[in-house]
C-alpha cells in the first residue's frame, strides 16, 4: 500500500518543488526503508527528498529533520553540519542540541555530549515545555 502511495507522492513533486509535507513523507518512507534494509539506495533517496525541502524552505526542522536521516546512518560529520545549521536558524530549539550530543557521545567527546545535552535542556526549559529525551541522553 505505501510503495503506491510513495509513487503518488513522487509524481507530485515532478509538478512542483515542493507540496505541504510530500517530501518529508518521502524521506521518512525510504529512511524506513534503510533502516529495515541498509540498501544504500533507500539512503540516498530519503537524503534527496528532504535536501530537496531545504533547497525551497530552509528551516531548523528541516535541517534537524536530514541530520536525524545522517544521524540514523551514522555519518556523524553531515549531522553536525546540519544540527548546527538548524541551531543557526533557531537558536531556542531544543532538538538540535540534543542531537547534536547523540553525535559527541558516539564519537567518544562525552564531555561535549554533555554541555549539548544540558543545552537542549535549558531551551525546553526556557520555553516551558517538557521532553525526555535530553534527559535520558545527559
Amino acid at each position: 500500500m505505501w510503495k503506491k502511495a510513495i509513487e503518488y507522492f513522487e509524481e507530485v513533486l515532478e509538478y512542483a518543488d515542493t507540496y505541504r509535507n510530500a517530501c518529508t513523507i518521502v524521506k521518512d518512507y525510504y529512511l524506513d526503508l534503510y533502516c529495515s534494509e541498509y540498501d544504500p539506495v533507500y539512503f540516498e533517496k530519503a537524503i534527496a527528498a528532504i535536501s530537496r525541502e531545504i533547497d525551497v524552505n530552509p528551516n531548523c526542522v528541516f535541517y534537524r529533520d536530514r541530520g536525524l536521516v545522517y544521524l540514523r546512518a551514522y555519518k556523524l560529520e553531515l549531522a553536525i553540519a546540519d544540527f548546527e545549521a538548524a541551531i543557526s536558524c533557531d537558536p531556542d530549539f531544543w532538538s538540535p542540541y540534543n542531537n547534536l550530543g547523540c553525535c559527541y557521545k558516539y564519537l567518544g567527546d562525552y564531555d561535549k555530549a554533555i554541555e549539548y545535552g544540558q543545552k537542549a535542556l535549558e531551551c525546553l526549559r526556557n520555553a516551558g515545555q517538557k521532553a525526555s529525551n535530553p534527559y535520558t541522553n545527559v
